[in-house]
């Protein structure tokens, strides 16, 4: 995983990249990983998907900036790269977003900002005895 987080941050060149992994204690919630974090810690910023909409969710912060939609990383390797981190956490692993999506992918629900920038987006990953979040911020 560390080789496809390695290559992330080579290749995720505009805007501000976090990516974390944060332990966690029994009976962990979003809110305690986002603020751990340094995300908004409100938790009804946030609201769970599936792995497979998160990937989505990764794939397209890694492919477009979110607020001229550029493309920064070529979207099939975003997909290979989405696909890589996803897989590689625990199948238990539960996903939370922050309703930030493109319509396409129809799980937009209205963004609500996780941080002070003008645009952000990413997945949280609540995994048991860590967490993963990987988030994007973007400035028009």
């Amino acid at each position: 995983m560390f080789d496809i987080i390695v290559d992330i941050m080579k290749e995720r060149n505009s805007g501000l990249l976090r990516i974390c992994f944060v332990k966690q204690w029994p009976g962990s919630s979003v809110s305690d990983a986002a603020k751990q974090m340094g995300l908004n810690a409100d938790p009804a910023t946030y609201q769970s998907l599936s792995s497979d909409d998160a990937t989505s969710i990764i794939t397209w912060i890694l492919h477009k900036d979110l607020a001229y939609g550029q493309e920064i990383i070529p979207a099939d390797r975003a997909r290979r790269r989405a696909l890589s981190l996803v897989q590689s956490l625990p199948p238990s692993a539960s996903f939370y977003y922050n309703g930030n999506a493109p319509k396409d992918l129809g799980i937009s629900i209205g963004w609500n900002p996780a941080t002070d920038a003008t645009f952000d987006g990413g997945i949280i990953a609540l995994c048991g005895e860590f967490c993963f979040g990987i988030w994007v911020e973007d400035e028009d």
